[in-house]
């Protein structure tokens, strides 16, 4: 393997962890206020 190919190969890997991270970040926005509700029903069960 030599140099370019490994380039490829880790701009590759670079582009699906960020695709990755942004698929998380739209899934954690997604359920905040399921997370905050879960949340104060913890607070009030205690």
């Amino acid at each position: 393997m030599n140099a370019e190919e490994l380039a490829n190969k880790f701009k590759a890997k670079i582009a699906a962890a960020v695709a990755e991270r942004e698929r998380q970040t739209g899934i954690a926005n997604d359920n905040a206020e399921k997370r905050t509700a879960d949340i104060e029903y913890c607070k009030d069960a205690l």
